[in-house]
């Protein structure tokens, strides 16, 4: 792979990971939060920014 494409793919992996925040955010706006659902995405955030 090189460096180009790796870079775009850290920076979509990144994209992702700040979506999977946000959607886990608005979660908690709720007046029936999904917890199970919320720490999923809140999850897949860290292991998407730590992946690289």
């Amino acid at each position: 792979m090189k460096n180009n494409e790796s870079l775009e793919l850290l920076k979509n992996w990144l994209v992702f990971a700040k979506e999977n925040l946000l959607f886990a955010k608005s979660g908690m706006k709720e007046d029936f939060s999904p917890f199970h659902s919320i720490c999923f995405m809140c999850q897949g955030s860290a292991k998407k920014t730590i992946t690289f």
